[in-house]
């Protein structure tokens, strides 16, 4: 794995470290209010959020390789945001269905945060490249 990915891979799991942080407040506002499927929503993706980001932390933490195999780090790369952006849209849809919101409204809202999600994180999170000194 490039440098590069390797810290876009870091700056993926700070995201997905403050994405947990949402999931525990949702699992306590779901058990104040006594909505027992809003807690189970956010209980299920703080765990599917622990998944995907020991993946992404053992990435981050791939010793840097002597060959640049950057076709395969690209695919890594956008698989993992594409788990990302599935994360993020899955809860949005079960956090509404939970609250009994229409379900056109959920799956509008779904695709919306799966795009936005996934084009956001690859703006904010991906590699970036390193500019030479003697620019």
């Amino acid at each position: 794995m490039t440098s590069a990915y390797s810290e876009a891979h870091r700056r993926l799991d700070r995201i997905l470290i403050f994405f947990f942080v949402i999931c525990i407040s949702g699992i306590i506002v779901g058990i104040v209010r006594q909505e027992w499927l809003f807690a189970a929503v956010w209980l299920a993706a703080g765990f599917f959020n622990g998944v995907i980001g020991a993946s992404i932390r053992r990435l981050a933490n791939t010793p840097e390789t002597g060959e640049d195999d950057e076709f395969f780090d690209r695919q890594v790369w956008f698989r993992n945001l594409v788990n990302v952006g599935q994360l993020l849209s899955a809860t949005v849809m079960a956090a509404g269905i939970a609250l009994g919101q229409p379900w056109w409204r959920d799956a509008l809202a779904a695709v919306a945060i799966f795009f936005v999600g996934v084009f956001g994180l690859s703006l904010l999170c991906g590699p970036r490249k390193k500019r030479s000194a003697q620019q």
